[in-house]
């Protein structure tokens, strides 16, 4: 939303607690991704098991595009 890439809202998402929704910009620059930093990568985030994983629902192609498309976000 706007240009700090996010809506500021807070989110359960599933391991307790709520998380601020992190923005999109400067995202090549943050990994590790997640809380813990369990992914490394962007096409982890959606590779990993969990209730964001692609892998089995979305072509490995449109993966690669999607990861593609907000590494290429740009910083402001």
């Amino acid at each position: 939303v706007g240009t700090v890439g996010t809506d500021l809202n807070i989110y359960d998402v599933g391991i307790g607690g709520g998380f601020d929704t992190p923005s999109l910009r400067w995202l090549w620059l943050s990994a590790p991704y997640f809380h813990d930093g369990s992914a490394e990568t962007l096409a982890e985030v959606f590779e990993l098991p969990g209730e964001h994983q692609l892998i089995f629902e979305v072509a490995p192609d449109d993966i690669d595009a999607l990861v593609q498309l907000l590494l290429s976000l740009p910083a402001s």
